[in-house]
């Protein structure tokens, strides 16, 4: 008589015999079992129901159908109610209030509003309260089921659920970095800021976003990893891939004070924990160099169940990705409609105010005019001062209606031309050459306006980074500037 716990496998094999039945576990491998078990329900949740909520809705919108009436109280349970704000979902309002208790325990105030930040004192806590319930259901599991010699059957369906959390997890941080970008390039101002002004995390912000290429390849690598997590057969490896990939994500939000420091390490924690199985495997095979047999990945023995999880699942990673696409790409396209002709920071070589010309140092000179995307931007003195403006471009009619916080609404007419500037040599060859200055010539702007009932004439010249200078194969010198 086959043994009833015996693992399922792909192989056509024998049943085992009473005497190979699988081994007891011992006490502490069931207990830390159950309690990863538990903690990883509580910490998921409202994953996988959510994530199935949100197949079935946008299921209904790639079909062109109106959501149900009955949906709307489903959907609060997880959301709250759409267009409130303090409305929170059944799930975040309980584990708000085990966060609220808990901190007043400690004699610390939590606070309950969305910020983005992910290391609130509400997700620490609760955190901890999802490890003390973990804890108590862990003792009350073993005390009332001591008998149970192991959890063969239930371990493949926690691994699968583990694993299938991290890869909407890194699909998603993956997709974004395709698309929009989850950083961007860094705006105007932000390229403006010496780096000393910088907040640790903006700087990550900075570099991240400065190369579309490199933040690509990341979302490569969280792609690939979350696309081999999918499958049983290629788990181990989609394992291995995002343990490196988050290894490096946790080091920056760590070292750099990026407040998505639990998230990122639970994501980690996860994808290590799910190679425990297979470490000895992996042993004998990178490190032994022995050979190693297959493991035993089947969930179910049914062949017409297996193809149906099989299709449920292409079903709802397909929906996932060909709506995070689109979504994607009208967000992309929203942005790069933003660039005005005229986008860039504008040096002010003169400034001439009531048809004098004000000498550089000057607190009311203006030193820099920006336009940022959108379009908006934003005016830099001699002083320091930063006025930021709204904008409405009139290309065609040769006006710019600048709308400053101190004196409203200005109509500049302008004119484009160029000017000739020195600037460092950007390809030197020699040491001799590193700070030697040459001429090229620059786009140029002219505004003619009336500002606070003064006449004001701006000669402007367009700024170029050292920042942007671009790929060289070829340096004779390393242009460390």
């Amino acid at each position: 008589m086959p043994d009833p716990t015996a693992e399922p496998t792909d192989l056509a094999a024998p049943s085992l015999p009473a005497h190979d039945a699988p081994p007891r576990w011992s006490l502490a491998r069931r207990m830390a079992f159950r309690f990863a078990l538990l903690y990883f329900v509580l910490y998921s949740l409202p994953f996988p129901f959510l994530n199935l909520w949100t197949l079935f809705t946008q299921s209904l919108d790639l079909l062109e159908l109106e959501p149900w009436p009955w949906m709307r109280p489903v959907t609060e349970f997880f959301y709250g109610a759409a267009g409130d704000q303090q409305s929170v979902g059944w799930w975040t309002g309980l584990c708000q209030e085990a966060s609220t208790w808990l901190g007043a325990r400690f004699g610390v105030e939590v606070l309950h509003q969305r910020t983005g930040s992910g290391d609130t004192a509400h997700d620490l806590f609760k955190l901890l309260a999802g490890a003390l319930v973990a804890a108590a259901g862990t003792l009350l599991w073993s005390l009332l089921f001591r008998r149970t010699p192991h959890h063969r059957r239930l371990a493949p369906w926690l691994h699968l659920s583990a694993r299938w959390y991290v890869a909407f997890a890194m699909l998603g941080y993956g997709m974004i970095k395709f698309y929009a970008g989850q950083f961007r390039y860094p705006h105007l101002g932000r390229l403006m800021t010496p780096v000393g002004e910088l907040s640790p995390m903006g700087l990550v912000w900075t570099f991240m976003g400065f190369s579309k290429p490199y933040e690509i390849w990341v979302g490569f690598g969280e792609c690939l990893a979350g696309l081999l997590l999918l499958s049983r057969r290629t788990s181990v490896l989609g394992c291995l891939v995002a343990v490196a990939v988050m290894g490096n994500v946790v080091m920056l939000n760590w070292l750099y004070d990026v407040p998505v420091k639990l998230y990122s390490s639970h994501l980690l924690a996860i994808a290590a924990v799910l190679l425990l199985p297979d470490l000895g495997r992996l042993w004998r095979m990178f490190v032994a160099n022995k050979s190693v047999p297959p493991a035993r990945i089947a969930l179910i023995r049914a062949a017409w169940l297996r193809s149906v999880l099989v299709a449920f699942g292409f079903l709802w990673i397909g929906v996932h990705l060909y709506t995070s696409h689109t979504r994607s790409m009208e967000m992309k396209q929203r942005l790069e409609q933003q660039r005005s002709e005229l986008y860039g920071v504008w040096e002010v070589r003169e400034h001439v105010l009531d048809g004098e010309p004000l000498a550089p140092g000057q607190p009311g000179r203006w030193k820099l005019f920006a336009i940022e995307a959108g379009p908006r931007g934003w005016v830099r003195t001699e002083a320091g001062e930063e006025l930021y403006f709204s904008l409405e471009e009139k290309l065609d009619d040769g006006e710019l209606v600048v709308t400053l916080p101190t004196s409203g609404e200005t109509t500049f007419a302008f004119e484009r031309g160029t000017l000739e500037v020195e600037i460092k040599d950007p390809a030197p060859r020699s040491m001799a050459d590193y700070q030697r200055r040459v001429s090229v010539e620059r786009p140029a702007l002219y505004l003619f306006g009336v500002v606070d009932e003064h006449d004001v004439e701006l000669h402007l010249v367009h700024k170029v980074f050292e920042l942007e200078r671009g790929f060289h194969m070829l340096q004779e010198l390393p242009y460390n500037r």
